[in-house]
């Protein structure tokens, strides 16, 4: 499985920015957390902070996928944490470095439940989500045009990788990130769905 990352480098909201504007990176799989177990952030990635993103799981394998199809390459989502080791990115940001160490080291990304594409819209077209914490931190956004931003970005993903059924995309970040409070529990939400519960440590 790869996880692609889209990275929204203008401050403004993800939904008004060209996809094609956002930086693409991958994560290695190593970086996936999965069946809820607690979220470890090691000690060089203090302090900590994690973005809410909307992943969608693909479905389908593919290259140089044109927008207008891209919509069948997709048939679930969820939201999902993000974390990163600030010091590492600012670092990497300013010396011109790979990002990878401190976007994608292990555990860094821990996926809950998917949740059918149709099920989803039907409940809620707008798509909201959101993450809190028992910590009282709270990522809350929408996303109504999510058919449109994922077929803008697959299309874009599979013009420089093959994508592959089980491969998922995070979509740009909503809002700028809270820090990861150490002893906390974390919970996220799609369309009134419950598909993330861990705790952090």
């Amino acid at each position: 499985m790869t996880v692609f990352v889209l990275h929204n480098n203008s401050p403004q909201s993800p939904f008004n920015v060209n996809v094609k504007d956002c930086a693409l990176y991958t994560l290695p799989d190593t970086a996936v957390q999965r069946n809820g177990k607690p979220m470890f952030v090691p000690d060089f990635a203090v302090p900590c902070t994690f973005h809410a993103h909307v992943a969608l799981r693909l479905c389908r394998l593919g290259r140089s996928v044109s927008p207008r199809f891209a919509h069948r390459y997709w048939d679930a989502a969820s939201v999902v944490a993000h974390f990163v080791a600030t010091p590492l990115l600012e670092q990497a940001q300013r010396e011109g470095l790979p990002w990878s160490c401190a976007t994608g080291f292990d555990n860094a990304l821990p996926v809950g439940d998917f949740v059918a594409k149709e099920a989803l819209l039907a409940a809620d077209p707008q798509l909201a989500h959101r993450i809190v914490t028992s910590a009282g931190q709270q990522l809350e956004s929408t996303m109504p045009d999510v058919e449109n931003i994922a077929s803008e970005a697959i299309a874009r993903i599979s013009e420089f990788y093959m994508i592959r059924n089980g491969d998922v995309v995070l979509l740009p970040a909503t809002g700028e990130g809270c820090s990861a409070v150490i002893d906390s529990h974390l919970e996220g939400f799609i369309a009134g769905n419950r598909v993330l519960s861990y705790n952090i440590k």
